[in-house]
């Protein structure tokens, strides 16, 4: 039997979405406040944009791939601190954000629809890693 996709971004809010936000900076660009929104939305859970360094994710998106700025290179990934920076995508970015909040790639584990599956994200995830999501955002929002 295999594991049930929740594709839904509603049903993510159901399960994780009451928790605090996640906090977040990013450089405001034309187009980078969307890309994140998106993003977020894929995982089903609230942020807020903050000024503070200590429990925030830090985002810098990139407009192309190349190998100084790799898609989805997490820069630091300290446990009250972390940076990524991500493709202008929002399923890259929600991808990486996943891995952010702790969530590692699922490649034999599930189905080619996952967010966790790489290299072609889909937007679904399982119960378990919604479990895992709400544990992430718990311990990065702790870190106030």
């Amino acid at each position: 039997m295999r594991p049930r996709i929740v594709a839904i971004a509603a049903a993510v809010v159901a399960v994780i979405g009451c928790g605090q936000p996640v906090p977040v900076q990013f450089k405001d660009r034309p187009g980078d406040a969307e890309v994140v929104d998106e993003a977020f939305a894929i995982l089903g859970i609230e942020y807020e944009t903050t000024n503070r360094t200590r429990g925030t994710i830090h985002i810098a998106l990139v407009d192309d791939y190349s190998e100084e700025a790799a898609t989805g290179i997490r820069v630091l990934d300290a446990r009250c601190y972390k940076a990524i920076v991500a493709e202008r995508l929002p399923q890259t970015l929600a991808h990486e954000l996943g891995h952010a909040l702790g969530l590692g790639h699922c490649d034999e584990a599930c189905e080619p629809a996952n967010l966790m599956y790489s290299p072609s994200f889909g937007v679904g995830l399982t119960d378990d890693q919604l479990d895992d999501l709400d544990r992430g955002r718990r311990r990065i929002t702790g870190c106030r």
